[in-house]
């Protein structure tokens, strides 16, 4: 996914995911199929923030919104989202040590923090994944590379 600001590339991928959720084919969607979609793009609002954005969007108050304002809405809440610097933080919360990567036991720590269970073989299987090899460290190129190529697949697969 891009960084810039609404680029082409991301405009076709929300096209591809939007036009999926239009199922009347109006060209136009309900505050339900926008919360599927940001759910799909893996941002994950509370009801209250889907309401917002509803309003946000809606301009004629017809409780449905078009592409061109769905765009204007999401798409610079998408670039933040998965911005450099965001990113970047989220990789900071990984390399508790500051070392400039996080291994397998960093992952198990941080994850079991969260709530997310995680066993040592699983966590390997993703240290592999994320680094294209079994060194058993993520530094945050790979970091970055992997969430942007994971955020692109997932949308391709909404």
């Amino acid at each position: 996914m891009s960084r810039s600001s609404a680029s082409k590339e991301l405009i076709n991928e929300l096209r591809l995911i939007y036009d999926k959720h239009d199922v009347n084919r109006t060209g136009k969607i309900d505050i339900r199929q926008l919360y599927q979609i940001m759910f799909d793009v893996g941002y994950a609002p509370t009801e209250g923030e889907v309401h917002e954005f509803m309003a946000e969007a809606d301009e004629d108050d017809s409780s449905y919104i078009g592409f061109d304002a769905f765009i204007k809405m999401l798409a610079p809440k998408l670039n933040e989202m998965f911005s450099e610097e965001n990113l970047g933080k989220a990789f900071a919360v990984f390399d508790r040590r500051k070392e400039g990567y996080f291994n397998a036991h960093d992952l198990v720590l941080v994850m079991t923090s969260m709530g997310q269970a995680i066993s040592e073989a699983d966590s390997m299987m993703l240290m592999a994944d994320i680094s294209g090899d079994y060194e058993n460290r993520v530094y945050l190129q790979a970091f970055l590379d992997y969430l942007l190529s994971d955020t692109a697949d997932r949308m391709h697969r909404s």
